[in-house]
C-alpha cells in the first residue's frame, strides 16, 4: 500500500495523474491550520475532545496545556537532584 500510496502521489505531482487524484494532493506547510489541527486535536486525551460544553472544554484545555507545559519540567529537575 505505501508503494502504490508514494507512486500515486509522485504522478500526481509531474501531471502524470488523473485530475481528481491531482486535486488531492495540497502542498506540506507544517503550521498550516490544515496541517496542525487535525494532529493537536488527535493528540488530546478522549475525554477532553469529548467536553459537553465549550466552556468544559476550554477549561479541560487550559489544564490540559498547562500540565503538559510544566510537569515534565519538574520531573527532570526531580531526576537531577541527588
Amino acid at each position: 500500500m505505501e508503494f502504490k500510496m508514494l507512486f500515486l502521489t509522485h504522478k500526481a505531482l509531474n501531471d502524470q495523474a488523473p485530475s481528481y487524484l491531482k486535486e488531492l494532493i495540497v502542498p506540506y506547510y507544517p503550521r498550516a491550520f490544515s496541517y496542525q489541527a487535525p494532529l493537536l486535536w488527535n493528540n488530546l486525551p478522549f475525554s477532553l475532545r469529548e467536553a459537553d460544553t465549550v466552556s468544559t472544554f476550554k477549561s479541560q484545555l487550559q489544564t490540559f496545556l498547562f500540565d503538559k507545559a510544566y510537569s515534565w519540567g519538574w520531573l527532570r529537575l526531580a531526576s537531577t537532584c541527588p
